[in-house]
């Protein structure tokens, strides 16, 4: 499936449902015990009828193929005759694993970015406004949930390990930037704040390493 142009997709919410982690819905936005379980699951499933009905939410997205080498512990990608130096950290004790080591001669990585908060900001402010303050709530946390399982169902299309930035086995998010700026996502209305959030919040970016021997670790040995 490797392709070095860039490529844009759409998930329909039907393509998302799979991947959406509802019992992490319940725990951790709406604090729901056994008791109330099945009248929040009614609530859960009008909500998400009516969503489909009016089609809310759905995830736009693009990624590309980058030329990539490992020096050290950077990655080098080359794109339009720039190149960019990622660094990540060591292990310390373990295997003394880095994310550079999972690349291999002339290998690639691939750059994606996705939101599935398009219009739903402006969504639930209306429906604030009309009193409905539930579904609004609702609305948003499942866009948050939408653009996670978007990148699960990108990540299952292209195979290999994803990861991005700003957590601890790459935590550099000022990296951020280099993938803003090979993959000007503003196109498709996702924005780099300059702490390097992305906006809508309901956004997922990172990379993904076909390696079969990747995989997370920790830094530090506990």
């Amino acid at each position: 499936m490797k392709n070095f142009k860039e490529n844009f997709f759409k998930f329909d919410f039907d393509e998302l449902l799979p991947f959406l982690n509802f019992k992490r819905m319940e725990r951790k936005y709406f604090g729901i015990n056994k008791d109330k379980k099945d009248q929040f699951k009614e609530k859960f499933d009008f909500f998400i009828k009516k969503i489909k009905e009016e089609k809310l939410i759905s995830v736009l997205g693009l990624y590309r193929f980058l030329k990539a080498v490992a020096k050290g512990d950077s990655i080098i990608l080359k794109f339009k005759r720039k190149i960019y130096e990622l660094k990540f950290p060591r292990q310390k004790g373990g295997e003394g694993l880095c994310l550079a080591d999972f690349l291999r001669d002339d290998d690639f990585i691939v750059f994606f970015v996705l939101t599935s908060g398009i219009g739903v900001k402006k969504r639930a402010e209306k429906l604030r406004e009309d009193g409905d303050f539930l579904f609004a709530h609702f609305l948003e946390i499942l866009s948050i949930e939408a653009a996670e399982a978007g990148a699960e169902v990108l990540n299952k299309k292209l195979g290999g390990k994803r990861f991005s930035f700003g957590y601890s086995i790459c935590p550099e998010l000022s990296y951020q930037k280099v993938l803003f700026e090979i993959l000007k996502p503003e196109r498709i209305g996702i924005n780099l704040t300059e702490n390097y959030i992305m906006e809508p919040e309901a956004s997922v970016s990172g990379f993904i390493i076909n390696n079969p021997k990747a995989k997370y670790f920790q830094l530090e040995e506990k």
